[in-house]
């Protein structure tokens, strides 16, 4: 990933961590974006910038929406919005470890299958802070959130 494209993508998640915050009004989250780490689960050409947001934030809604009534964790994860999320790839990691952070909802699946990494224990499964603080405790370690 270019200096240029490392500089776009931190702006991007801050836009997106501001108009997210600016539009439920309230206070949002930095997130550092640390693209060297980010370059071991992306794949060469991913799409990065304000059209890979626009994108996340569309299906984010259109998922919560849909499913906002649905029970079943896995009616949830099958939504066809949230596999989009998941097919957005790993440039997405930062948005979803920012939703952890701020509204922990059912992003373990999608973090799950696009790092193939678990970071949740058994002890905690199903509980939704315990499961956020795991994943957000793994993208600290990696350099994808601030402290």
């Amino acid at each position: 990933m270019s200096i240029d494209q490392q500089l776009w993508t931190k702006r991007t998640v801050k836009s997106y961590v501001y108009r997210e915050s600016h539009d439920e009004k309230r206070l949002g989250m930095d997130i550092v974006f640390a693209a060297p780490v980010l370059a071991q689960y992306t794949a060469p050409g991913a799409r990065h910038g304000e059209s890979l947001v626009t994108e996340f934030v569309a299906l984010k809604r259109r998922w919560k929406s849909e499913t906002m009534f649905v029970s079943s964790s896995s009616q949830r994860i099958m939504n066809f919005a949230y596999q989009r999320i998941i097919g957005l790839g790993p440039a997405v990691i930062p948005l979803l470890l920012y939703e952890m952070l701020r509204a922990p909802d059912h992003w373990h699946w999608a973090l799950a299958a696009i790092t193939g990494e678990d970071p949740v224990g058994d002890d905690v499964a199903g509980r939704p802070v315990p499961v956020a603080d795991a994943w957000v405790k793994w993208g600290r370690e990696r350099g994808l959130v601030g402290a």
